[in-house]
């Protein structure tokens, strides 16, 4: 019984250091983007200090999302490069739009709390009638 009991508490924290660690690797990959936007860009805003810890901070990011997503790359491979697919799609879909979209995006959130699966049948519904494809 305990040891079930130690088996289930692992499952969980298990899943839960996944899902940090993951949501570590989008926030690092979100934040490089504008990091190196601004740099490109010649943003007036990054000048001096900002330029100067803006540019460490670059390096760090870099760092921390190789050491992490190796960590769970490695731990399941397929579902890793399925997982960042789809993040990777959503965040382009995100900078492509711009944060105008938001909104949109956060009513479909509130919607999929209350029924989830009642939305990924419509999605799924949508997607067939348009012969798209999900991941």
């Amino acid at each position: 019984m305990i040891k079930q009991l130690n088996k289930s508490i692992n499952e969980v924290y298990q899943k839960r250091h996944l899902e940090a660690v993951t949501s570590s690797i989008i926030a690092s990959q979100v934040m490089l983007h504008y990091q190196d936007e601004l740099m490109r860009l010649k943003s007036p805003y990054y000048k001096h200090n900002m330029k100067k810890h803006g540019s460490l901070f670059q390096k760090e990011l870099i760092k921390a999302e190789e050491r992490e997503f190796d960590k769970v790359f490695d731990s399941d491979e397929e579902t890793t490069h399925k997982v960042s697919s789809n993040l990777m799609s959503g965040m382009e879909f995100i900078l492509k739009n711009g944060f105008s979209n938001m909104m949109f995006l956060m009513k479909c959130e509130m919607v999929f709390k209350e029924n989830p699966k009642r939305i990924e049948k419509l999605v799924d519904k949508l997607l067939k009638e348009y012969n798209l494809t999900s991941n």
